[in-house]
């Protein structure tokens, strides 16, 4: 095949002028695109402060401290109870101040006095005991002199009661009194301030 001269010089001016074309569709692109309604755009200000004068002062000025963060208390103690209970009353708010020997707590005193009547029954019954013992080694102590029971059978009658006088009944209601009954200051046995 044979190369014709005149094509390709026809060919040569139709793609200048494609060429001059497409750049000139796509200049008219960027100037509608970045066209403006004819106002020129402004740059906004921000309103000018007013100004004032006045004559200083000197006074007392409040002092106020306005910040993000986390508060810590002072000081922090850990509140332990010398006995487990209901609680019945808090007499105090959270973040009050307290000073040593402040009532904090009330735990519910029935379950205390209970057990007061318990340790107290138990101790008349104790005495009741011990007595009847004494008795008993007293009228053994008499028949084993006249020989109307074994000396073994008094023995144990005696041992029984110093055994049971022995026993010292009164540490349980004691014991129990404590948590009902006031301490030295006049106040009963209950979680304060230290």
């Amino acid at each position: 095949m044979e190369n014709h001269p005149e094509r390709q010089n026809r060919r040569t001016p139709l793609k200048s002028l494609a060429l001059a074309l497409t750049l000139v569709v796509a200049a008219f692109a960027v100037i509608f695109l970045t066209r403006t309604e004819g106002t020129p755009q402004r740059e906004t200000k921000a309103p000018l402060v007013p100004v004032r004068v006045a004559v200083a002062l000197q006074r007392p000025v409040p002092v106020q401290l306005q910040a993000i963060g986390t508060v810590e208390a002072f000081a922090a103690v850990s509140v332990k109870s010398r006995v487990d209970g209901q609680l019945v009353g808090v007499h105090f708010r959270e973040g009050q101040d307290v000073k040593k020997g402040d009532l904090l707590f009330t735990i519910d005193p029935r379950p205390f006095e209970v057990a007061l009547r318990e340790a107290q029954a138990r101790l008349e019954r104790d005495i009741a005991l011990a007595e009847k013992a004494d008795v008993d080694a007293q009228r053994y102590a008499e028949l084993v002199a006249k020989n109307h029971v074994s000396r073994d059978k008094y023995e144990q009658f005696r041992a029984n009661a110093e055994a049971l006088r022995a026993l010292d009944c009164r540490a349980g209601p004691a014991a129990a009194r404590v948590l009902l009954d006031p301490g030295p200051d006049g106040r009963p046995h209950r979680p304060v301030a230290r």
